[in-house]
């Protein structure tokens, strides 16, 4: 979690700007003018904010997490393994810093609760439990399973979370019960390129099927789209004698819009 907003700003970032991020986070902000400085700072706790090279270099170095400032005015500095860069401090919310904090230390992103569920990011240590879910054959009855060889589920797994969630900050998430922390699923949104509005995508292990959990995680999968990332409309391909994931699409207020080739099957076609 980020404890410490440290600003290593250059005299070309407007002060006026400075001081309105300053004063909408004023627990959180250090400034630093060395970049000596960051020694003092522990890495599981701070972010640095900087559009100065030599910070950039020994925030790299000392792997402490950091956004780059992008300077329209100075093209010449460089940043090569920047993952994100903003060019204003204005509108720059916690809730961004600390997903930007947690994408460099590899943590998962938490991304909504229901009221029985959590949902967030896949990692390397959940594989155990989904190998569990996957392993009953009526999962993988009308979708693809895991791969057989462990090794190499898990380099898909690590370029998934590098690739997908990396590029488009969303994709298939774990879907865990809160009561009990235990992975029950996976949900979320996916793309293909044939179709231009994204696709709603679930699994849920057969011990915790009807009881609603899927249409639960779901719908709020759907709002989170909307309402977070800006999608307007949703897919969502199912085999016509799918008949749970058929009534869980109507819950969620998708409509058949007819037929689609996908690979080489013919899917029910559900738009919302």
């Amino acid at each position: 979690m980020v404890k410490q907003i440290i600003l290593a700003l250059s005299s070309e970032v407007s002060k006026e700007e400075i001081r309105c991020f300053i004063q909408e986070k004023k627990s959180f902000i250090k400034k630093a003018e060395k970049k000596e400085e960051l020694s003092a700072y522990a890495k599981e706790q701070a972010l640095v904010i900087t559009d100065r090279e030599d910070f950039y270099e020994e925030a790299l170095k000392s792997e402490i997490a950091f956004l780059v400032y992008l300077n329209s005015s100075d093209n010449s500095k460089s940043f090569p393994k920047a993952a994100y860069g903003i060019t204003t401090l204005e509108g720059v919310e916690m809730k961004y810093l600390e997903q930007v904090y947690r994408r460099f230390h590899h943590l998962p992103w938490h991304i909504l609760d229901t009221p029985r569920c959590r949902v967030r990011e896949m990692t390397l240590k959940d594989l155990d439990d989904l190998y569990k879910i996957y392993e009953d054959p009526s999962i993988t009855r009308y979708m693809e399973g895991l791969y057989e060889d462990r090794e190499k589920e898990a380099a898909y797994t690590e370029d998934y979370i590098k690739s997908v969630y990396g590029f488009y900050g969303h994709g298939l998430w774990i879907v865990e019960e809160k009561l009990t922390g235990q992975i029950i699923g996976r949900a979320g949104i996916s793309h293909r390129e044939e179709y231009h509005e994204p696709e709603l995508g679930y699994v849920i292990g057969k011990p915790y099927q009807n009881q609603g959990y899927a249409t639960e995680v779901c719908k709020a999968i759907i709002q989170y789209g909307k309402e977070e990332i800006g999608f307007s409309h949703f897919n969502a391909f199912v085999h016509k004698e799918n008949l749970p994931s058929v009534r869980i699409c109507e819950k969620c207020g998708l409509v058949r819009k007819g037929t689609a080739e996908i690979g080489d099957e013919q899917l029910e076609w559900y738009f919302i």
